[in-house]
C-alpha cells in the first residue's frame, strides 16, 4: 500500500472513488 499525501484515486473492491483529503491509504 502506498501513502500519499495528495488527491489520489482510490480503487476499492473494483470500485473507484477521487478523494480529495487528509492523507488516504492507496489499496
Amino acid at each position: 500500500m502506498l501513502f500519499l499525501l495528495l488527491p489520489v484515486y482510490t480503487c476499492v473492491d473494483g470500485t473507484c472513488e477521487f478523494i480529495i483529503a487528509l492523507p488516504c491509504w492507496v489499496l
